[in-house]
């Protein structure tokens, strides 16, 4: 905020201090308001005034490298000079592998297929969160930690290389910057939140940030304005937060208040939000689209399948299974009652769960007292033990996912990449699906068991190429860039030609009132008892002795990068 950044014209007149004055001029919002400022000054201290304004003009000329924008020095802030690398992206997300969670592994593989389909000379960057060892073993598969922020960089480059079989090479990921910021884990929302001001771990010639589920990332922000220190920013939003709000004590006025402060957020800080689909709520300059593809593996895995099945011959070797994070609100809720009112129809489905989580004793616990053909696998190993790849998942036929509270589910995709069946609720989180034929969706109890008996006693059908291609990250990415560029100025569109779709043109991105919610939002955050109340949890206190450690490793990382 201008307020924060105040310039003392006193102090200019001291000795030595003429040198430093331009550089704090350059990251002012109106140049000319100083040059009225210096205007003031007597007579004689005109030379002090033209060393001023030369030294600054010398440091305009140099804003490329040290600011990442220049500053049109007679007229206030200029748009970026998309001439020194006219194509940097920036995607920031509040987790990465190994954490195998939908919000992880999705912008990482975005990132990647970003850096292989933008022209020779553009740069993408991910910046992801960094996590200490004793947090690591809450959220990544069992066995896998990281000692150091530069394992860590390199074990997403690896899994990269992986996971998009062959398809991006290591060549590709040579242009592809991976740098982490501190995180910490909170319990009580299941997830990463960030330590400091995340602004500064994006590079500041970027002329387009990407903020993977920019509520997540903003509740708590406290930094510099992001659309005040970059041409376009564009969130993506991954998870249903109000309906994970619901179904905690007091629900209904939690679910209330925390949607008002996600549209308070993304108004502040985002230019355009692309929802992955119509089950997140209402948020300001919104499209609905699936910008998200299937790792090459999964579809692989699915050719393979198709390849070897026969006449009276299935290419599955079991029935039904459920993979999800052990929480009731990932959709074991919906399980147990279905699995319920099935044994009191007379039984018949039994389902292999895998998976493990904060609420796995509970769930466990229940189904067990209920009586429930369930076998947990996996539950007491620590959370994301499995990943859908695994030799023991490739062997079921059919997929059932009854979670309402996605977004849109990774796992599905996965399945029907895999040339499974699935059964899911007729649900808005499963629009993008519903044109799938090995997706069968049911509206209630009786519809859910309807459909997996259907699918435990036919073949699933093979992927047309226009459904498989849909599923690739190719696919999506055409879609991303398309849904990102939309109401985008035109230095902020990332390929040659691609055009505005036509239609009626988003409002105003950058006015007064976002920037008075930025600054209000921002005078709140700073404040740790606010944070506090709010459930900032582990990033409340944000300089206490672990807090400073972790953003010590970071620190250490970025020196010798």
């Amino acid at each position: 905020m201008d307020s924060v950044l105040s310039l003392n014209f006193q102090d200019a007149r001291e000795p030595g201090s003429i040198r430093e004055l331009p550089g704090r001029i350059l990251r002012k919002a109106n140049v000319d308001r100083y040059i009225q400022y210096l205007g003031q000054w007597s007579t004689k201290d005109a030379s002090k005034i033209n060393s001023i304004l030369s030294i600054a003009r010398a440091e305009v000329e140099k804003g490329k490298e040290r600011f990442g924008k220049v500053m049109k020095f007679s007229g206030g802030p200029g748009k970026s000079d998309l001439a020194v690398n006219d194509k940097e992206i920036a995607i920031v997300t509040t987790a990465a592998p190994p954490w195998l969670t939908g919000s992880a592994i999705n912008p990482a593989l975005r990132a990647a297929y970003l850096a292989q389909k933008l022209p020779s000379g553009s740069h993408v960057t991910l910046i992801a969160p960094w996590l200490q060892s004793k947090e690591q073993t809450i959220v990544f598969p069992q066995g896998i930690t990281v000692n150091s922020p530069d394992e860590h960089v390199q074990y997403i480059h690896d899994w990269l290389l992986h996971t998009t079989n062959g398809e991006i090479g290591p060549g590709i990921l040579n242009n592809l910057e991976i740098r982490l910021y501190p995180g910490r884990y909170s319990h009580d929302k299941h997830s990463i939140l960030p330590l400091g001001d995340l602004t500064d771990y994006v590079q500041k010639q970027a002329r387009m940030v990407v903020l993977e589920e920019p509520e997540h990332l903003t509740w708590y922000h406290h930094g510099r304005a992001w659309k005040k220190m970059f041409p376009w920013v564009v969130g993506v939003a991954h998870t249903n937060y109000i309906e994970y709000a619901r179904r905690e004590p007091g629900g209904g006025v939690l679910a209330f208040l925390l949607e008002r402060v996600n549209q308070i957020c993304c108004k502040a800080y985002c230019d355009r939000v692309v929802k992955l689909s119509p089950a997140v709520q209402q948020l300001p300059r919104q499209s609905v689209c699936n910008i998200n593809g299937v790792g090459a593996k999964f579809l692989r895995i699915g050719d393979q399948k198709a390849a070897a099945s026969r006449p009276r011959r299935s290419a599955f070797k079991k029935g039904c299974y459920y993979l999800a994070k052990m929480q009731w609100g990932k959709g074991y809720t919906e399980l147990l009652d279905l699995m319920a009112q099935d044994a009191i129809g007379g039984g018949g489905i039994s389902v292999d769960a895998y998976g493990s989580g904060d609420d796995s004793v509970a769930i466990v616990a229940k189904a067990q007292e209920e009586k429930l053909s369930i076998q947990f696998n996996g539950h007491q190993e620590g959370q994301g033990r499995y990943e859908h790849t695994d030799t023991a998942l490739q062997e079921y036929k059919v997929f059932l996912n009854p979670s309402i509270s996605d977004v849109l589910a990774t796992t599905t995709a996965e399945a029907l990449a895999m040339g499974k069946f699935v059964v899911a609720p007729d649900h808005a989180c499963n629009t993008f699906f519903q044109d799938f034929p090995n997706f069968l969706s049911y509206k209630d109890a009786e519809g859910f068991r309807a459909q997996v008996q259907k699918a435990l006693h036919a073949e699933p059908a093979p992927l047309s190429p226009e459904l498989r291609h849909r599923l690739t990250w190719e696919a999506a990415t055409d879609r991303f860039l398309v849904e990102v560029t939309r109401g985008a100025p035109e230095q902020s569109r990332l390929l040659p030609g691609l055009q505005e779709e036509q239609g009626k043109p988003f409002e105003s991105t950058r006015g007064h009132v976002d920037g008075l919610i930025a600054n209000v939002h921002h005078a709140i955050a700073t404040v740790p008892g606010a944070r506090a109340v709010a459930g900032a949890g582990p990033v409340t206190w944000q300089n206490n002795v672990q807090n400073m450690q972790v953003k010590h490793d970071v620190r250490a990382f970025r020196r010798h990068h």
